[in-house]
């Protein structure tokens, strides 16, 4: 109990305090090249690595060499023979958060802000930056974020027998969080509560890492392709789609679950 209660709050206040804290690394470099007129978004993919990397390394001196712990990560192909399956119930989950996203408003005096802000900051330096915007969806978030949300938040919450549907649920909502958009704290908490139970039955980041890759490559193709945030309109009634979207969560989250479901955690 008391294992549970310490990671429920304290050290999973300690990390995300961490990570934000992380973030403050960025801000100093993206002034200092206004003020040397050169373009601070160069050096984001350094500033991400550095940010997790600052997290990780506190984290290890404060809480786990105390507890003469070690990080350990696993990319083995446990479970990898139903990613097929897998990967078909986030594609239902993916249609599903577009018809929700879509609800959100894009105007107005607080989302039309906050719309223009992301997209700014996502689509404009897309076209400037392409390179580096591939970079930075395509290679960096997926394995960074994965390490971080599943290998690091929710594998300690499951080694330290926090219910596995709570651990999914809380690593998902913060995982979302983190996003700060409202059009992508949705999408994030529903894909990430498929990517927590990929992660939960197989123990690996594998499939995990390959689906976050294909989500976002997914997204870099869309965006370069319609120079837009937005679902492009494919004459599908959006009703439609959601339809198909819950089918398929239905359907191969039915088959996932029941081919594993011998599965149990195994702490590492």
């Amino acid at each position: 109990m008391n294992n549970y209660l310490k990671l429920k709050g304290v050290d999973i206040i300690l990390i995300i305090g961490l990570y934000f804290l992380g973030n403050l690394i960025i801000y100093p470099v993206y002034y200092l090249g206004y003020i040397f007129s050169f373009d601070p978004y160069l050096l984001t993919p350094v500033m991400v690595i550095l940010n997790y990397s600052f997290t990780f390394i506190i984290y290890y001196f404060i809480a786990l060499k105390p507890r003469k712990e070690k990080y350990r990560f696993h990319y083995s192909f446990t479970g990898f023979g139903l990613f097929p399956v897998v990967l078909l119930l986030f594609f239902g989950q993916y249609l599903i958060s577009e018809f929700l996203t879509g609800l959100i408003p894009t105007k107005g005096p607080i989302f039309g802000s906050l719309y223009q802000t992301m997209t700014h900051a996502l689509l404009g330096n897309m076209e400037k930056n392409p390179a580096i915007n591939f970079t930075m969806l395509c290679l960096i978030a997926p394995v960074c974020e994965e390490l971080f949300f599943r290998g690091f938040i929710l594998k300690e919450m499951l080694n330290n027998k926090v219910e596995p549907f709570k651990a999914i649920l809380i690593s998902s909502l913060i995982f979302g969080g983190i996003h700060f958009f409202p059009w992508q704290v949705v999408g994030g908490i529903l894909s990430g509560l498929i990517l927590g139970l990929t992660f939960y039955k197989t123990g690996s980041l594998l499939s995990c890492t390959l689906l976050h890759f294909i989500n976002n490559f997914a997204g870099f193709l869309l965006f370069t392709k319609y120079k837009s945030l937005e679902t492009p309109d494919l004459g599908i009634n959006p009703f439609l789609l959601l339809f198909i979207g819950i089918i398929l969560v239905l359907i191969f989250g039915y088959l996932y679950l029941k081919f594993t479901k011998n599965h149990t955690w195994k702490s590492y």
